[in-house]
């Protein structure tokens, strides 16, 4: 989303984090019924849904975990030459709609 958005329609950004928040939740708690979900969603076989869910990392966060794999994304997209530089991540990223998602939360 840009930021132009998120000036003008903060409300909708914070409502969006809770959603994705409360779905990654939901993934930890109930883990198989989401790979049952996913599974009928998809129209893949619960065994490769399960074994490809258990390659995502659901959280949603903005941690050192998550900046690296952004780093490797940019890089390789540079490296393609989709991108012409990679973003500086303290810049480009604003956390106080997720902190304040969070706070909504409790």
């Amino acid at each position: 989303m840009n930021s132009k958005f998120a000036e003008e329609r903060p409300d909708i950004v914070v409502k969006f984090l809770k959603a994705l928040i409360k779905g990654a939740k939901y993934i930890h708690d109930h883990f198989n019924e989401s790979v049952e979900i996913c599974s009928e969603f998809t129209g893949l076989s619960p065994e490769v849904t399960k074994k490809a869910m258990m390659f995502h990392y659901y959280n949603v966060t903005l941690d050192q975990t998550i900046v690296e794999s952004l780093n490797k994304t940019a890089s390789f997209l540079k490296s393609i030459d989709v991108i012409k530089e990679i973003p500086d991540w303290n810049k480009s990223i604003d956390k106080t709609f997720l902190g304040e998602a969070y706070v909504e939360l409790g």
